[in-house]
C-alpha cells in the first residue's frame, strides 16, 4: 500500500484565506467611494438651489422698484430649466404661485398655515 501524502490545513484553505481580505477591502474601498460620491452630489444640489435663491432675490429686487411684481414672472423665471417645484405662499398662508399648478387650482387652493 502507497503512502499518501498529506497537507497541512492552510492548502486547502489559502484560496478562502486570500480571498476574504482582499473581499474586505474592496468592499471598504467601494463605501468609502460610495460617500464620497454622496457629498459631492449633495454639495452639488446645494450648490445649484444657492444660485437658484440668489436669482431669486435678484430677479425679486430687480421687478419690485418697478411696481412689475408678478408671481407668475417669478415662477416662469426660476422654473426656467429647473426640475424642482417652485411655491410661493403668503405669510398669510394663500398660495400665490406654483409652478405646477393651473390658475384654477391656484384659486381653489387651501391655506398652507
Amino acid at each position: 500500500m502507497a503512502k499518501t501524502k498529506t497537507h497541512g490545513w492552510y492548502v486547502n484553505y489559502l484560496p478562502t484565506l486570500i480571498a476574504f481580505p482582499l473581499f474586505i477591502l474592496v468592499t471598504f474601498i467601494n463605501e468609502y467611494q460610495n460617500a464620497s460620491n454622496a457629498q459631492y452630489n449633495a454639495e452639488r444640489v446645494l450648490e445649484y438651489q444657492s444660485k437658484t435663491l440668489i436669482k431669486a432675490i435678484d430677479f425679486i429686487d430687480k421687478h419690485t422698484h418697478k411696481n412689475q411684481l408678478s408671481y407668475d414672472l417669478i415662477i416662469d423665471e426660476l422654473s426656467r430649466n429647473n426640475e424642482n417645484r417652485i411655491s410661493i405662499i403668503s405669510p398669510q398662508g394663500q398660495l400665490l404661485g406654483d409652478s405646477h399648478l393651473s390658475s384654477y387650482a391656484l384659486s381653489t387652493s387651501n391655506k398652507h398655515l
